[in-house]
Order: C-alpha cells, then sequence, then structure tokens
C-alpha cells in the first residue's frame, strides 16, 4: 500500500484509530458481497456510526453506507475490479481508514479458500435482543479449537472474557449474565460480543435495556 494512498479522506486526523481486520466474501452467482471488520483498538473517542466507502475500477470512491454495526452487503453486476474501505466516524470527525479491500468480479475462489472453517463456522444472533438481565450467544464450530468469545463496551474496551479454552466441533451456547470480570452488574447500553477461533473472527451488536 503506498505511503499516502490515495483514498484517505482531506479531513482524517491521525490520531483517531481505524477499523480492523476487514474480511469479505463474494457470492458470484447472485452477486453478493460481504464486508465485515472489527472495532477499531482503543478508540479516544465513542464510535457514533461506521461509513462504507466504495470504487469500481478506475471511478472515485464514493460512500455507500453509513451504518452501526460491523457489517456491510453489497449487490454487484458489473464484470470488473471492486475496492472497499471502512472508517470509523467519532462524533463529525472521521477517524483513519481501514485497510483497503479489492477483488475482480466474477471472483475466483480457491480450494483453500472453499476448505476455510470460516466458511461454516459462524457466529449466530444473540436471543433475546434487546435483553435484561441476561441472553444467549450461539455459535457453530466447523472443528474442534481453541475459543475465545468476549465482551467489549461501545468504546472498545474488554467488559467481560465469556470463553477461552478449546472446544469441540458442532453448536455451543453460552450465558452472559450482564456482568464484567469483577462480577459488577454493566449499565444499560450497546455492547458488542466477538467470537475468535484464529481462522474466524466475527463481532456482534446487542442492547442492554434495564
Amino acid at each position: 500500500m503506498p505511503a499516502t494512498p490515495n483514498y484517505y479522506t482531506e479531513y482524517t486526523l491521525i490520531n483517531l484509530p481505524r477499523p480492523h481486520d476487514i474480511h469479505f466474501t463474494v457470492d458470484n452467482d447472485i452477486g453478493l458481497v460481504g464486508l465485515t471488520w472489527e472495532l477499531p483498538i482503543d478508540p479516544v473517542l465513542d464510535i457514533a456510526s461506521y461509513r462504507v466507502y466504495k470504487r469500481f475500477n478506475t471511478g472515485p470512491f464514493e460512500m455507500v453506507q453509513e451504518t452501526t454495526s460491523m457489517d456491510y452487503t453489497d449487490m454487484i453486476s458489473l464484470e470488473g475490479e471492486y475496492q472497499y474501505y471502512v472508517v470509523a466516524k467519532y462524533l463529525h470527525t472521521e477517524g483513519q481508514p481501514s485497510n483497503m479491500v479489492s477483488f475482480t468480479f466474477p471472483y475466483e475462489t480457491s480450494t483453500d479458500d472453499v476448505n476455510s472453517p470460516a466458511m461454516v463456522t459462524k457466529l449466530n444472533n444473540n436471543y433475546p435482543n434487546p435483553f435484561n438481565p441476561s441472553t444467549t450467544i450461539s455459535f457453530d464450530l466447523a472443528k474442534a479449537g481453541n475459543v475465545k468469545l468476549s465482551i467489549y463496551n461501545i468504546k472498545g474496551q474488554l467488559v467481560r472474557r465469556l470463553h477461552n479454552a478449546p472446544l469441540a466441533s458442532g453448536n455451543h451456547k453460552i450465558v452472559w449474565n450482564g456482568r464484567d470480570e469483577s462480577n459488577r452488574p454493566v449499565a444499560s447500553g450497546i455492547y458488542y460480543y466477538k467470537l475468535d477461533t484464529g481462522g474466524y473472527r466475527k463481532t456482534n451488536k446487542m442492547l442492554l435495556m434495564k
């Protein structure tokens, strides 16, 4: 990546961290593109939203979505090169852009991609959501291995480590009781739960309402 990428916005403040671990999937049959990313590390301000920018071939980057979630779905049909990046919006200011992902459509999938555990390992939506005082987090594992399941607040700070140990393949359910590492009840608000298996990382949002 060049030292000063041309997709950096004019108003970027270099001290505001970027979303990281941006990943993409492409379904050639229906032209479906899926983007996911992770919370910025140690954000200094509350994150208001995320902005997704897209470019087709040599055209300009354009904002195609502003969202409070950490995923984006796009429908494409024209053959050519697509590029995406994501920025976090702090109050009225954009932070640094994420790493850029690019691919040519139709997308050529390698054998490793087809056999990747990430194709079948899945973090499901928690239930209930919104919740009070507890919620169940469900996920599927393609194979046995070490699993981390963690809760973060809207600032990206760790609230609770629910699991950090090996698990067998299959479906698993873990209950969060709305308490932090010191067993203190947390305040109402938006929280994020992150599943990390080493080969698969996904973060979903939930709302605690008291």
